[in-house]
């Protein structure tokens, strides 16, 4: 909201102002499958919030986790499945199935992991009707303070010598990559924001410490080669999987994101010398 109005402030003005809005017929695009994701993540972790509880959970456990998330969003979000075109009814379905490789992928990397969920779709100050953290607050040069709401889709937490390290997971259905010349250019800050927000708010994480901000890409690989080597299609999947963003280049707590810290879950591997890259 706040890149698109320097952008363009009348823009700004109307979307968040105003809160104008185009009246658009709900059907599965590029908005209705993020919070299809979104949603599916949230009931996943808030269903099983233990750890082991979630690792424990079947292939076919999982898929039933996706078909009735969809099944839900389907009816409480797009209107239901009634007078649906079969077209329409086949996308949802591949849709579904996508999520299934999503959640067996989190289950593998969080299962070589040490750090674990603890909060999902955490509200930063006031969103719509629901009421979090506190917001952010930023004064600017010219005595104007901005308090800056958001939600953060994922939070997790680890321990390392007895101090407490949290990351931020963003889920990103579509191309969005961390870029650090965004940064310099003061674009795509709302990860570092989220982030900053919880490490100024002493209730919620009190001497929590930063470990990293990473996006997680939450859509469907498009497999354009050869599915019967077994080896391959996994290595293509977690290709498309590894998260993007900024981590703390400290060797211990990297190896608690990834055992091996070979770059296949986080952005991050070692160089030759064994130092973290």
């Amino acid at each position: 909201q706040i890149e698109n109005t320097v952008k363009c402030p009348f823009m700004g003005f109307c979307a968040n102002g105003l809160r104008l809005y185009l009246r658009e017929k709900k059907n599965l695009n590029a908005l209705s499958v993020g919070n299809l994701v979104h949603d599916c993540m949230e009931k996943l972790f808030t269903e099983h919030p233990e750890r082991e509880d979630f690792l424990a959970m079947s292939e076919a456990q999982l898929r039933e986790h996706a078909e009735h998330s969809a099944a839900d969003f389907l009816q409480r979000e797009l209107g239901g499945a009634a007078g649906r075109p079969e077209r329409f009814l086949m996308n949802y379905k591949r849709m579904t199935n996508r999520m299934l490789r999503l959640l067996l992928h989190t289950q593998a990397e969080m299962r070589q992991s040490q750090f674990s969920p603890d909060a999902c779709e955490l509200v930063i100050g006031h969103v719509g009707d629901a009421d979090g953290t506190a917001p952010y607050q930023l004064t600017l040069s010219n005595g104007i303070t901005l308090y800056l709401n958001g939600k953060i889709d994922r939070v997790d937490l680890c321990t390392q010598d007895g101090k407490q390290y949290l990351r931020i997971v963003d889920y990103k259905t579509g191309k969005k990559q961390f870029d650090l010349a965004d940064i310099y250019y003061g674009l795509n800050l709302q990860m570092l924001l989220y982030l900053f927000a919880l490490l100024d708010d002493s209730t919620c994480y009190p001497d929590a410490l930063p470990a990293g901000v990473l996006y997680m890409p939450a859509g469907a690989p498009k497999f354009e080669h050869d599915r019967s080597d077994p080896d391959s299609l996994a290595d293509y999947i977690n290709s498309y999987f590894r998260m993007s963003g900024t981590v703390l280049c400290d060797k211990g707590i990297l190896s608690k994101m990834e055992q091996e810290i070979a770059g296949v879950y986080i952005p991050a591997k070692l160089a030759d010398d064994a130092s973290p890259n």
